[in-house]
């Protein structure tokens, strides 16, 4: 299910941890609001206190203004709202909702097998393979994507999406910058980026040492001791070793202008 109807009024359906949520947007045309989003968010700001954190959220959504944080209600958080507008509509809407929320009750989840899940085992494997992922990462990203803790949580609607999800980033990429491009990232996002790559550069370190030391058990003398595990290793070093080199310096202008909240300028160069 992507949209609801109330009456005339079509209504995104936005899935978060796998509960129908809606956006102030949509809520505030449905209570035939003139001027929705703000109408409903005053409403909201006025009576915040009665709105538990599983009723209402901020999320980053990708609007006609580009992306923005969109407050979204749940259907009870919609419930409430509801009952505090004062439109003609709202009486029918705050039933129409409960009757919804019946229907979402009754109706158990259909959870997919594990051969169901081929397919998406298939795109994320190819998507891995293509762009020299992390399958664990592939995989948080979908949790995040369709509010799951694991793929079996899917149900074949949100499997269906998934696939497309994957198959969407496979052809878009290499294509979200564009090289030379400067973008702005936030502090968490850099410090993420610093972290893993620490994590890379000594995981390269050490499977060169071991494979040194393997090929030293062998009796296999130097000018043989090389095979594709030790050259991606010794790629993945030198890569590594000049983002974290640039990445230092940026911290290092952090810590002389403490004030920086952000990494202003990173040259995407790949």
């Amino acid at each position: 299910m992507t949209t609801l109807t109330f009456q005339n009024t079509t209504l995104s359906v936005i899935n978060q941890n796998n509960q129908t949520f809606l956006t102030a947007s949509d809520l505030g045309k449905a209570l035939d609001y003139s001027d929705a989003d703000r109408s409903v968010r005053r409403l909201y700001t006025a009576n915040a206190d009665e709105f538990t954190p599983e009723m209402t959220a901020l999320v980053e959504m990708q609007t006609a203004g580009g992306l923005q944080k969109v407050r979204i209600f749940s259907l009870r958080g919609a419930h409430l709202i509801a009952m505090f507008a004062r439109t003609k509509i709202a009486k029918d809407f705050r039933k129409w909702v409960l009757d919804v929320l019946d229907k979402e009750a009754n109706q158990p989840q259909q959870k997919t097998a594990v051969d169901d899940r081929a397919g998406l085992r298939n795109a994320v494997s190819f998507l891995v393979n293509k762009k020299g992922l992390i399958y664990s990462e592939v995989y948080q990203l979908i949790h995040q994507q369709f509010g799951v803790e694991h793929i079996d949580e899917l149900s074949q609607e949100q499997l269906s999406q998934a696939i497309k999800y994957i198959h969407f980033l496979t052809l878009n990429l290499d294509g979200l910058f564009k090289k030379g491009e400067e973008v702005i990232i936030p502090e968490y996002i850099f410090d993420a980026i610093m972290k893993h790559a620490k994590l890379a550069q000594k995981l390269a370190e050490k499977v060169i040492y071991y494979q040194e030391k393997q090929f030293a058990l062998l009796g296999i003398a130097r000018h043989y001791r090389s095979n594709e595990l030790t050259s991606r290793a010794n790629s993945l070093l030198s890569e590594f070793s000049y983002f974290l080199h640039e990445g230092e310096k940026l911290l290092a202008q952090q810590i002389e202008n403490p004030s920086l909240t952000q990494i202003k300028k990173i040259s995407f160069n790949a």
